[in-house]
């Protein structure tokens, strides 16, 4: 009897770390100071425990989804003007919460090019006579790998 307990109940709790029993997940596109497009549906996804239920807070909407037997889950709240007042995105399931915050709502550039692309700007010739000019609260910059491999993180 106490060999059936170990081997079924305590030898896989050890080998399976404490993390795998986090089951709610956003994508890496999601995060902290992001922007999400204006005058769009605003389209929120993740993972979570098949059968649970999420719930979605963002500004002054609450929406619900299910989990799906893949894991999925998806909520869309109404399209928004251009705002620049931060928000924040809450996501719950069961007893795990998510909250993303510094949220604006406006447009979205996509940047896609060669090695130009990659050029930091404390290399371009009038940066230092420029730089005081280009404090810019409201702009938001992602610039994810492989494409800002020599500028990841840098503003």
């Amino acid at each position: 009897m106490l060999r059936t307990v170990l081997r079924r109940i305590l030898l896989p709790a050890l080998l399976f770390p404490a993390s795998v029993l986090a089951q709610l997940q956003l994508p890496a596109v999601f995060s902290d100071n992001m922007v999400l497009q204006r005058d769009k549906p605003i389209h929120i996804w993740g993972k979570g425990t098949p059968g649970e239920k999420v719930t979605v807070v963002f500004g002054k909407e609450t929406l619900h989804s299910a989990v799906q037997k893949d894991s999925s889950w998806t909520v869309r709240f109404k399209k928004q003007g251009a705002n620049r007042d931060p928000q924040t995105l809450v996501v719950s399931c069961g007893a795990e919460t998510k909250q993303l915050q510094n949220i604006l709502i406006g447009d979205i550039w996509i940047c896609s090019g060669q090695s130009n692309m990659e050029w930091p700007m404390r290399r371009e010739m009038h940066w230092q006579k420029e730089k005081h000019n280009a404090l810019q609260p409201l702009i938001r910059f992602n610039n994810p790998p492989p494409a800002g491999r020599y500028v990841y993180g840098v503003a």
